[in-house]
């Protein structure tokens, strides 16, 4: 094989290298911008639970005063 040939395959493959090397790129952007979106709906997930906590925490009050109510009628 003459050294020109063997330098046109290299080459060749080096274009290919560097296209595979753009698209790993492109999917740890995208992949980035997911883990960004996850992040924000754990926080909002975070913030459901605590309103479900405050309302559960209520409901118990709510439930104790109507046995305490239960408890007078009996």
């Amino acid at each position: 094989m003459e050294n020109q040939e063997f330098q046109k395959i290299v080459i060749e493959e080096l274009k290919k290298l560097n296209n595979g090397m753009t698209l790993l790129k492109d999917d740890v952007a995208g992949l980035k911008e997911d883990v960004a979106v996850l992040k924000t709906d754990v926080a909002g997930l975070k913030e459901d639970v605590a309103v479900l906590k405050t309302d559960v925490a209520g409901l118990k009050e709510d439930v104790a005063v109507l046995k305490t109510d239960v408890a007078g009628l009996k």
